[in-house]
């Protein structure tokens, strides 16, 4: 039997973005009725080098964090995926480790990092 691979529509499941927090991004005190929330401004990559810009228009959406142990500073360039029909971050980097000229103001480095180490280095 031949399989068949739809891709997805703009908007459903399975559709990621790269993002850079607006507000730090706490753990959810419960994942399944209450998470927490965070906006995040949409990057994408310009024209044809490596370099990354804001989507036009400064397009923001909201993240929900629904990790009990994982929190994510404001500042920090992350990817987000729509599941269920909210935004989900999958992936983080470390806290500032940015670069000035291509997301704005620097931030500022931290001694320690949010993202708990239980999770395999995400």
């Amino acid at each position: 039997m031949r399989r068949t691979h739809t891709l997805l529509a703009a908007g459903s499941d399975g559709k990621r973005v790269q993002v850079r927090l607006k507000e730090d991004l706490l753990a959810a005190v419960d994942s399944w009725t209450d998470p927490s929330y965070a906006k995040a401004v949409i990057f994408i990559k310009s024209g044809n080098g490596d370099d990354m810009k804001r989507k036009p228009k400064h397009h923001t959406i909201t993240i929900v964090n629904r990790f009990e142990n994982i929190s994510v500073e404001a500042g920090t360039y992350c990817k987000a995926e729509w599941i269920d029909g909210e935004w989900q971050l999958y992936a983080a980097d470390c806290p500032g480790t940015l670069s000035a000229s291509s997301f704005g103001p620097s931030v500022s480095a931290s001694s320690s990092h949010s993202l708990s180490t239980s999770i395999g280095g995400i």
